[in-house]
């Protein structure tokens, strides 16, 4: 009787074990189910050939994508090895000639010594010249040798400890090949395919998937180009092979990356053809790819996606300072959008760095804390590919500008400078000279609030936005002389006029900033969003400005001027510091120490060491609300001050020291080889010297003006501060006192006038 009970409660627990087992087999979330993930990477293609409609398949592609333009910044020069490198790490990063060297790990290959270094070099076993007198070595074995492991992936690189090793104790902290590293212990199955071989082994595109063993699981980084006399070295990709390939590791990989590298190889020979067989070439390059993407596209099912990975710009665009490339990933049902990130708040513009997360995001997988990028998200958009070409052309164009004439709006401003110095000091000047700087000083001190507003006309080239640039500034010189005839209102006016136009455009998106030659350039990566250093310099000066001198020109309001410099500082250093609205930490330390100064001054409070702790405790308390912001009331918007402490509080103090070693390392650079420096000296020495040396100036304008020295004070302090804090504190510190300056040359260029009028006879 047991036993047959036994038996019938066997049975009824039968049916239900079996029906749990089958939804768990079914309902376990796989990356069958997932879908695979085809990425399709084609080096140096640019937008106007993804574009053109000689290539349909190409043009529909990104038609019917979500688009964006990637940054290609790295850790150096922007080149292939480089960009590969930073991809796989999602971090800034330097490649090695040596990540070339992929190779399936049973391919034979022999070794000897660089004649020059003595360093192993590796040579196909098929190919080298002594094959007969050593023994060849599988990939494997040499691989072995060089790390101690032996590989269990497919292919392997053998340059990884090369690049581990180029890659430590950098200032950007990349840990390389996290990527790929992530992807395998996810238990993701990559599989490589193609590679942009010559006569010689040129694979380090695969290092973008390789793990930080330099393994890759699946793959053929050997199938060989087919044999065509009319392109470059006689070489193109076999794109049947290809077919082959992907269909013999289809069944077994979840993430197929496919390598296209024709464009590169013609580009890379540009020089020693003509100009017309060059694109003759690029136009069969690109027939062929047509055809391949339309058979890649056709084959698409479910929850397949096809992701276009550009790593590097071709030279031609780098030459004309062109640094962004196409990035699409394409669903079978041809959805069209923009693609967001969180690292640039700008729709239809990525970052290099963003890449890995992205893919990760893909496999439901978090980036870990080593990665720097963010995933990034997806928007419908009717007009997504022609307003992420229009945003491209409008990047370049600003770029242009900024290297045409920005450099020489700076040197003006310093010849201004030496004119007005010169004509202060020597009475032998013609008067002349004297009101024609009378004319002229007002116009560069528009110069910033002009060059903000110089995208409201969208000039079509370099020299016309100078021209638009200068009429600007000239019509707001005019304007303020027409508002107030008082020197000192004319100065307080223009000041807080181009604090309110930097204000406005920064809470409403700082569009303006974005396409200002004086702005940030996006292809630089340095800044995306916010208040860029340039006009957080222009800000903090101009913000003293704004208010110290009030009491003076406006004397029933001196009592109100610590309330109203109070409620003003405030809200100014808000803008600049807090996460969603300007972003710039550095900013806010220069804003908080320079308006706590001037503050202070405006009190008529002595130097004290109390002073000086209220000083020191202004910064720290602005870092640590904007912190409370940044991580607690909007984790999703992290800004660089939460990125920055997530990894301070993950990794420690460490990694504080290593962001203060790259923002010095940073100004250091800048110190030696920037424009600004010219301009900071250059400022620095007009305050300096009509501070200390002609004493009875500025003593006739602390008569006259006494709330505007205190700004001077101030602007200084700021300055310095900026200097310090800010990785491009050069530039912030020049513009600060920009204004500062100027105005003191102005009022000297007056009172100078007014000394040789009442010398002349009567």
């Amino acid at each position: 009787m047991g036993q047959t009970g036994c038996r019938i409660h066997a049975r009824q627990w039968a049916l239900p074990l079996l029906l749990l087992l089958f939804i768990l087999v079914v309902a376990t979330p796989s990356s069958q189910a997932q879908g695979k993930l085809y990425v399709l990477i084609v080096d140096e293609l640019t937008w106007d050939q993804l574009t053109d409609q000689r290539y349909p398949t190409l043009a529909a592609l990104a038609k019917r994508s979500y688009v964006a333009s990637m940054v290609t910044r790295t850790a150096g020069a922007t080149t292939t090895l480089n960009s590969v490198a930073t991809i796989g790490a999602s971090g800034r990063s330097f490649g090695t000639g040596s990540i070339q060297l992929a190779f399936n790990k049973d391919t034979p290959l022999q070794t000897q010594a660089a004649s020059a270094t003595g360093t192993e070099l590796v040579t196909s076993a098929t190919d080298s010249p002594n094959r007969e007198q050593q023994p060849a070595l599988t990939a494997a074995q040499i691989y072995e040798r060089r790390t101690g492991r032996w590989p269990q992936g497919e292919i392997v690189n053998l340059g990884i400890e090369d690049l581990q090793r180029r890659n430590q104790g950098t200032e950007f902290g990349a840990t390389p090949a996290a990527l790929g590293t992530v992807l395998r212990d996810n238990d993701v199955v990559v599989a490589y395919l193609g590679n942009g071989d010559t006569h010689h082994p040129n694979r380090a595109r695969s290092a973008l998937f390789m793990d930080e063993d330099g393994q890759i699981p699946l793959g053929n980084v050997e199938v060989p180009p087919a044999q065509d006399p009319v392109f470059p070295f006689s070489l193109r990709t076999d794109f049947l092979s290809l077919r082959e390939e992907i269909e013999e590791v289809k069944g077994q990989a979840d993430l197929i990356a496919i390598e296209i590298t024709d464009l590169a190889r013609i580009n890379g020979t540009a020089s020693q053809y003509s100009a017309a067989q060059i694109e003759l070439l690029r136009h069969l390059a690109l027939t062929h790819l047509d055809y391949f993407v339309n058979e890649i596209t056709a084959q698409l099912e479910g929850k397949d996606q096809l992701l276009v990975l550009v790593p590097t710009p071709p030279a031609y665009r780098l030459n004309v300072g062109d640094t962004l490339v196409p990035f699409l990933i394409h669903r079978p049902n041809g959805t069209a959008g923009l693609v967001v990130s969180p690292s640039t708040r700008r729709s239809g513009v990525i970052t290099n760095l963003d890449v890995g997360p992205t893919i990760l995001a893909w496999f439901d997988i978090p980036a870990p804390e080593r990665m720097y990028g963010r995933r990034v998200n997806f928007v419908d958009h009717p007009r997504a590919l022609e307003q992420t070409i229009e945003m491209r052309d409008r990047i370049v164009a600003v770029a242009a500008q900024r290297n045409h004439f920005l450099r020489e709006l700076v040197y003006i401003n310093i010849g201004l400078y030496i004119a007005a110095t010169l004509f202060i000091l020597l009475p032998e000047m013609p008067p002349w000279f004297g009101y024609l700087l009378r004319l002229t000083l007002p116009i560069a001190m528009s110069t910033p609030l002009a060059l903000l507003l110089l995208p409201l006309v969208q000039p079509a080239t370099p020299t016309l936005a100078l021209v638009w640039a200068l009429g600007i500034a000239a019509a707001l010189a005019l304007l303020i002389r027409l508002l107030t005839r008082r020197t000192i209102g004319g100065i307080t006016l223009l000041a807080a006029l181009t604090c309110a136009v930097i204000l406005l455009d920064t809470v409403t998106g700082a569009r303006l900033m974005q396409n200002s030659v004086l702005g940030y350039d996006p292809m630089g990566g340095a800044r995306f969003y916010g208040i860029g250093n340039e006009y957080m310099g222009v800000l903090v000066g101009m913000a003293i400005i704004a208010i110290a001198p009030l009491g003076d020109w406006l004397p029933r309001l001196q009592r109100r001027i610590p309330l109203l410099a109070a409620v003003w500082f405030a809200l100014v250093a808000v803008v600049i510091s807090v996460p969603v609205l300007g972003a710039n930490v550095g900013g806010g330390i220069a804003a908080a120490v320079g308006f706590g100064a001037t503050f202070l001054l405006l009190k008529g409070t002595r130097f004290s060491s109390k002073f000086l702790l209220g000083i020191a405790l202004l910064p720290l308390a602005m870092i640590l609300i904007n912190a409370i912001v940044d991580t607690g009331l909007i984790p999703t918007e992290t800004s660089h001050l939460g990125h920055t402490l997530g990894l301070i509080g993950r990794k420690g103090f460490s990694e504080a020291f290593t962001i203060i070693k790259r923002k010095v390392g940073m100004n250091l650079k800048l110190f030696r080889y920037s424009i600004w420096t010219k301009a900071l000296l250059g400022a620095l020495a007009v305050i300096a010297w009509f501070s200390y040396r002609p004493s009875h100036l500025m003593l006739r304008i602390k008569e006259r003006y006494p709330n505007l020295v205190q700004g001077f004070a101030g602007t200084t302090v700021a300055a310095t501060t900026a200097l310090i804090f800010n990785d491009s504190g050069v530039v912030a510190a020049a513009l600060a006192l920009n204004y500062t300056a100027s105005v003191i040359l102005f009022f000297g260029v007056q009172i100078a006038l007014q000394n040789r009028s009442l010398q002349e006879p009567s």
